[in-house]
């Protein structure tokens, strides 16, 4: 038996991040510590941490050091723009997508 999630080789786009901290994330700083994230939201410290690596796991944020993030976009809505824009470019079929078969073996689609 398994104890954790199961994790599948399909990229989903899924976003999960409460309405109060995308207004939230537009008002912090460059460089925050998921602090700086509680206090502005309202969320509990603990709530904050792992909204931030939720946030670093999507692409939107990245870790400086041990307790400071960087922002990567200024907002939610820029990243979904640019991911919008890469599932454009999928669907017109400018892009390959990788067989998930040929992830599991470790080898490239060309």
């Amino acid at each position: 038996m398994s104890g954790g999630r199961r994790s599948s080789n399909v990229e989903k786009l899924r976003i999960d991040i409460p309405l109060v901290a995308v207004v939230a994330f537009v008002k912090l700083p460059r460089e925050f510590r998921p602090v700086d994230l509680a206090r502005l939201s309202g969320m509990n410290k603990n709530t904050a941490q792992k909204l931030c690596q939720r946030l670093e796991r999507y692409g939107l944020i990245s870790k400086k050091s041990r307790m400071y993030y960087v922002k990567l976009y200024d907002s939610v809505s820029e990243f979904l723009a640019k991911k919008l824009r890469e599932i454009r470019r999928l669907e017109r079929g400018e892009v390959q997508v990788p067989r998930a078969s040929a992830q599991k073996e470790g080898k490239q689609e060309v």
